[in-house]
């Protein structure tokens, strides 16, 4: 799988969690995320998941007896998610993957986002 240009990468993807992330993007998903019937226990995919934002943030109503499945293209952007610790311990995964193709069971979530 050929990597997209427009890609963060190496440093990139790391100052994106450090400096966009607190100001911008979480924020936003906590705003998103408000709005969601996510209920614990669930099973969640997060498709484009980046840095896992949305996934950690999710990690508080899924709850501990839930999970949370990251998807990415960028691989770079993985890394930096699988060095961020959620606040609990919801089962975080993070897989290397492309949205039009997802390796997952149609069933096998109950509830996706992107």
């Amino acid at each position: 799988m050929a990597q997209e240009r427009w890609q963060l990468t190496g440093a990139a993807a790391e100052s994106y969690e450090q400096y966009q992330v607190p100001n911008i993007a979480g924020p936003l998903a906590r705003a998103f995320l408000a709005h969601l019937p996510i209920k614990p226990g669930q099973r969640l995919l997060d498709v484009g998941c980046g840095t896992g934002v949305i996934a950690r943030e999710a990690a508080f109503m899924v709850g501990t007896k839930g999970s949370i499945t990251g998807i990415d293209l960028n691989e770079d952007m993985l890394a930096v998610a699988g060095q961020q610790a959620p606040s609990q311990h919801t089962q975080l995964e993070w897989h290397h993957g492309d949205a039009e193709n997802l390796p997952f069971l149609d069933s096998q979530f109950d509830v996706v986002l992107c």
